[in-house]
């Protein structure tokens, strides 16, 4: 049986971390750079510090908001490119 603190349990879950695709910070420019370049999207509107980007590809059209940070979190960019149904490995190419 492992322990949630055991050796072993800590070994998987650095093997599990290494073999992820993990995302740099970057800035909202670049991230909204990204998106409207490669992956079809068009810049819908914006309301203060939040971008709306448009893809008319899908239907109904898919929406998403980026933040225009200088520096957004890996986690907040996860969320963004699984939002806009985009491949992890295909978004790191263009990174």
């Amino acid at each position: 049986m492992l322990y949630r603190n055991s050796k072993e349990v800590r070994d998987s879950h650095k093997a599990i971390a290494s073999l992820s695709f993990k995302f740099t910070p970057m800035s909202g420019r670049e991230l909204m750079k990204i998106l409207c370049n490669y992956f079809g999207f068009e810049l819908e509107n914006n309301y203060g510090s939040h971008v709306i980007l448009i893809n008319k590809n899908y239907h109904p059209p898919l929406l998403i908001t980026v933040f225009m940070h200088n520096k957004l979190l890996p986690s907040s960019i996860s969320h963004i490119v699984a939002d806009a149904h985009i491949d992890r490995k295909e978004f790191l190419k263009y990174c």
